[in-house]
């Protein structure tokens, strides 16, 4: 089960799985009185249901807004479970998805359109059951930057593309210090970039939350590159 840590009394981190070869990614949580905001879905309707039990056992409100940081299948294939009534990402995001929908996501052919032939074998483990599998796509999308205030809370979302994704977005909460930046520090295959992570560290950053880092305080992010 997925483990729900506060990072103040609005922002929730659910922990990924970290281990070598990890297609589960750490999932945000921004609370109001009358939702829960997601950042990205899980990778897959199992792994949302999980995340789903826990966010209620701690009292959490429904979840009724997810955004996306990039297309990647083990970001957002567990969108559907929460029957999110608005889901939001950047307009390259939208482009990568639209034509998959109502193809065949559950064969082999499928899943290589989304993410390639090396993650084939992962998504099918994640997912387990494709019978009912719903591939959901954004209902509002940005260019740039897009700010919203959602039930009296601040996000800024500003889009960052970067090697691992065209599409890689930055959620940031100013008044808090906190960002959720999705696999922007990732280079293409998969290791962490240095230069990528110093960018977003700023002195009001507290907070840096990334897809699949066991870290997220400032402070260990610059011990991090001090030792790179």
């Amino acid at each position: 089960m997925p483990s729900i840590e506060p990072l103040n009394d609005r922002v929730y981190l659910i922990w990924g799985d970290h281990s070598s070869r990890n297609y589960q990614p750490n999932i945000g949580a921004i609370t109001t009185e009358d939702q829960t905001i997601l950042i990205d879905a899980g990778n897959s309707p199992r792994r949302a249901r999980q995340v789903a039990v826990e966010l209620a056992a701690a009292g959490l409100p429904p979840v009724r807004t997810l955004i996306y940081t990039h297309h990647h299948w083990d970001h957002i294939f567990g969108a559907q479970v929460y029957h999110a009534p608005s889901i939001i990402a950047h307009e390259d995001c939208y482009a990568q998805l639209y034509p998959l929908v109502g193809k065949p996501t559950h064969s082999a052919d499928g899943l290589r359109l989304l993410h390639g032939e090396s993650d084939v074998s992962a998504m099918q483990s994640a997912v387990g059951d494709w019978r009912d599998f719903q591939l959901c796509l954004p209902t509002l999308t940005f260019g740039k930057t897009l700010s919203l205030l959602l039930d009296g809370v601040r996000l800024e979302l500003i889009h960052l593309g970067g090697s691992h994704a065209s599409d890689s977005s930055l959620v940031r909460l100013p008044q808090h210090g906190i960002a959720f930046c999705g696999d922007y520090t990732l280079n293409a295959d998969g290791s962490l970039d240095p230069q990528r992570v110093a960018a977003l560290l700023d002195d009001s950053t507290q907070a840096l939350v990334d897809g699949h880092s066991p870290r997220y305080r400032a402070e260990d992010w610059r011990a991090w590159l001090r030792l790179s």
